[in-house]
């Protein structure tokens, strides 16, 4: 894990954190093994420092309007919460903080299912799926009207897929929840 990365993400000053999660974005994308620098980072970094990663990094998705841009965020955030032990630390708070914590995700993710990429698309609808394998963040986000563009956009994602894909993991589980599968059925 690179020295420099590492101070900017330990910074207590928003400005420099922000910084530091959007060169953790362009680390983890062209890193030979994400999930290894995700773990490095775990240790090194105590909960509240990986909570403003998280926070930085979605609100990219809301400001920023570059794709390849957003594209990155989304796979930094997607590799963060692919580690279990990350994502308990991150959402691990208590429920006004989660939803602090998630009203700029949802937000981003909202914005980024709307883009014309699919691929950018299901990123955002996987990095939904590993939020709401939290159990608590899941029952927040599931009734949370503002997630309603992210479930209506799961069916044209997956229509968009190649004939005979299988359906992504990402969605199969998000799916699994009835009041999931009703909101995607809707559409």
């Amino acid at each position: 894990m690179d020295q420099e990365l590492v101070t900017l993400l330990r910074s207590s000053d928003r400005d420099t954190a922000a910084k530091g999660a959007e060169m953790l974005a362009s680390f983890l994308s062209s890193a030979s093994f994400p999930s290894k620098s995700v773990q490095a980072l775990r240790e090194v970094l105590p909960a509240q420092q990986l909570q403003r990663i998280f926070s930085a990094l979605s609100q990219r998705l809301v400001k920023e309007n570059d794709e390849s841009e957003i594209s990155k965020a989304l796979n930094a955030l997607l590799h963060l919460l692919q580690s279990e032990e990350v994502r308990d630390t991150v959402l691990s708070v208590g429920d006004a903080s989660l939803v602090e914590l998630c009203k700029d995700l949802i937000s981003g993710l909202s914005k980024a299912v709307r883009l014309p990429s699919s691929s950018v698309g299901m990123t955002a609808v996987a990095v939904f799926g590993c939020v709401c394998q939290s159990e608590k963040a899941r029952q927040l986000l599931l009734q949370h009207s503002d997630t309603e563009p992210i479930f209506e956009r799961i069916p044209p994602l997956l229509s968009d897929l190649p004939e005979h894909s299988s359906i992504p993991l990402s969605v199969a589980y998000l799916t699994r929840y009835p009041s999931a599968q009703r909101r995607v059925l809707a559409w």
